[in-house]
């Protein structure tokens, strides 16, 4: 969600402190991690103090045919993983695809590649 849709159920927050505020809640109470943007990662790891899940939607490889309108909010799987993603969730560019063994393994060497 963005501001004015946080807004118009009556939040006045940013989205980063609504995540931050549900974030440190599910960290206060003990649970082991949250579903939530690649984009925020970073955010919610930093508000851990020890080992906390971050499994992530919204990953999508370099290359795709999915509808670029499907997630607002996305990163490459390996742009995901450098944020600090603990578990991607790439659907959609599998399922979808015409050749799904392929575009995994295509996933696989984006990943698997070092980075500079």
């Amino acid at each position: 969600m963005d501001e004015t849709e946080l807004s118009a159920i009556g939040l006045d927050k940013s989205p980063q402190q609504q995540v931050a505020a549900l974030a440190q809640l599910t960290i206060d109470q003990g649970l082991d991690g949250v579903v939530c943007s690649p984009q925020e990662v970073g955010l919610i790891n930093g508000l851990a103090s020890g080992p906390f899940l971050t499994v992530t939607p919204g990953v999508r490889p370099v290359s795709t045919s999915v509808n670029a309108d499907d997630q607002r909010r996305v990163m490459t799987p390996a742009e995901a993983i450098a944020a600090g993603s603990s578990y991607l969730v790439i659907g959609r560019p599998i399922t979808q695809s015409s050749n799904p063994l392929q575009t995994l393994k295509d996933i696989h060497a984006q990943i698997s590649e070092p980075t500079p």
